[in-house]
């Protein structure tokens, strides 16, 4: 491999070596063409003189002290696990690195960029781990899909998403965990505790895709359809229902119909829990949690938000938005800007909140089609 010049004159050749270069002779090329070799020569190495700490749980971050640690690539601990050293980790004095779950006690190896190899000074004592530990997740996962993690102590007692406690498992053993995850957990990170038959726990971070967002102000939800169970005000299609294994929590409302495009009420209502504090037109939405098993292309939903200044419609265009359907729960967001009056079709928008009230809820019109979907949770929100 070609090395960098840093200077030359007619007695002397500076170079840089290159960190993947090995021990030996060292040719040198004139422009001519012509070559001469030089004598052998050998590469510094590195050392680990200590570790911080001297004994840890497998899995567990290691600090191993030393001399030319940035000559390092990857480390070896015993029984051939090989772990690779994060550039940014690194410095010619120290490594922090990651035990693997299952390494014992013993000397490391460290390995140098050019694939020379160097042992420890002194042994790591590594003791096993008593925690659940995972090494293989996947990218993310949805609510209210099988959550597949592999790993070791994975027979737990108990999984957490956050603070929502899961119930339903499949194989629990000591290298596989399968756990549903529930379907109100919301998108995004969610940092998931796995607690054993111990007691002892551990956590890791979930990418959850999709799914719903959590409520973030109970007074400001209007349709939950269990305060709603005894009436909703008025419908001509769909039902409250309660069935375990679809619903996030409690009461929903089912619509499972053909419409033949026209208008026809889903729910709607002028009385009940309905409140606008703190609710802003241009910063708030309604949102809602649904889940469109299927849907037909033409379907259009109107959202209503009837005030004492005038009628405003938000024209929800489902069939285009999830011509598959949504893949289970997700939440939506209806901007209170996207309400508009003349049956979702004029120029005003609303601009009071507090004049909201007069009747609200949903209805089909326009687009013939099916619908098979669930909702639950409407409420004003902040975008």
């Amino acid at each position: 491999m070609a090395a960098n010049i840093l200077s030359h004159s007619s007695t002397e050749l500076k170079v840089v070596a290159p960190f993947t270069a090995t021990p030996g002779k060292i040719v040198l090329a004139t422009k001519s063409g012509k070559s001469v070799e030089t004598e052998s020569i050998s590469y510094i190495k590195p050392t680990a003189t200590s570790f911080s700490p001297t004994s840890l749980m497998a899995g567990k971050e290691v600090v191993i002290n030393g001399t030319n640690l940035d000559l390092v690539s990857s480390v070896i601990f015993p029984d051939n696990l090989t772990v690779a050293v994060d550039a940014s980790k690194r410095t010619s004095t120290s490594i922090r690195i990651n035990v693997p779950v299952t390494a014992v006690s013993g000397k490391v190896t460290l390995v140098m960029m050019n694939g020379e190899t160097q042992n420890s000074e002194t042994s790591l004592t590594v003791e096993p781990a008593d925690i659940p530990i995972v090494t293989s997740k996947p990218s993310s996962v949805k609510a209210g899909e099988l959550l597949v993690l592999e790993g070791m102590n994975l027979n737990i007692e108990t999984a957490y998403f956050g603070n929502i406690k899961a119930t339903e498992y499949g194989t629990r053993t000591n290298s596989r965990l399968e756990v549903y995850v529930p379907k109100n957990v919301p998108s995004g990170s969610v940092v998931l505790t796995l607690t054993g038959t111990n007691g002892k726990s551990s956590t890791v971070n979930i990418s959850i895709a999709g799914g719903v967002t959590p409520v973030e102000n109970q007074e400001l939800v209007f349709f939950d359809f269990e305060a709603d169970a005894s009436g909703i005000g008025w419908k001509n299609v769909g039902n409250i229902e309660n069935n375990s294994s679809i619903a996030i929590s409690g009461n929903y409302y089912h619509v499972d119909a053909t419409m033949d495009g026209g208008w026809s009420v889903y729910f709607m209502r002028n009385w009940g829990k309905f409140s606008t504090t703190g609710v802003n037109a241009s910063t708030y939405a309604v949102k809602m949690d649904v889940n469109i098993t299927s849907v037909d292309a033409p379907v259009v939903l109107k959202f209503r938000m009837k005030g004492s200044d005038d009628d405003y419609w938000y024209a929800w265009k489902v069939g285009e938005l999830y011509p598959s359907g949504t893949n289970g729960w997700v939440t939506v967001t209806l901007p209170l800007s996207g309400f508009k009056n003349d049956n979702g079709n004029g120029s005003a928008t609303i601009t009071d909140p507090s004049k909201l009230g007069s009747e609200y809820g949903i209805a089909h019109g326009w687009g013939a089609g099916h619908i098979n979907m669930y909702v639950d949770n409407v409420r004003f929100e902040k975008i």
